[in-house]
């Protein structure tokens, strides 16, 4: 449920059955390839993600053995370590080729905490 979350909050529709991107070892796993990750439309990127929830949930490996309830619980767990960790923000530590992208990142999640239940209400019905 929890990689499932993470990656509906960056939109990464690249998690798929036939392209798992995630590994094993020993008893742990390991999730990889976040590249597709926040490719939204310039024009209105919260709508359009809020309008591709579904899509990227039911098409996510995933899928089949999350249930909305231990969805929601994943993700208000990680909107909650989101709210309750300041500066998570910051760009003044990131090599300065980063910081646009990362800016540009950190407004659109900071856009979605602030409609966090209609975010969490699209992505499990």
């Amino acid at each position: 449920a929890r990689v499932l979350a993470l990656d509906l909050l960056l939109a990464n529709g690249d998690r798929t059955p036939a392209n798992p991107n995630l590994g094993w070892h020993a008893d742990e796993l390991f999730v990889f390839d976040f590249e597709h990750g926040l490719t939204l439309p310039a024009a209105r990127p919260l709508a359009a993600h809020l309008d591709v929830l579904s899509v990227l949930r039911d098409d996510h490996v995933f899928a089949p053995v999350v249930s909305p309830a231990e969805l929601r619980v994943a993700l208000g767990r990680l909107f909650g370590r989101l709210e309750s960790r300041p500066g998570w923000e910051s760009t003044d530590r990131l090599p300065p080729e980063w910081r646009f992208p990362y800016a540009a990142a950190v407004a659109h999640v900071t856009s979605i905490l602030r409609v966090r239940d209609d975010f969490v209400r699209r992505a499990v019905e």
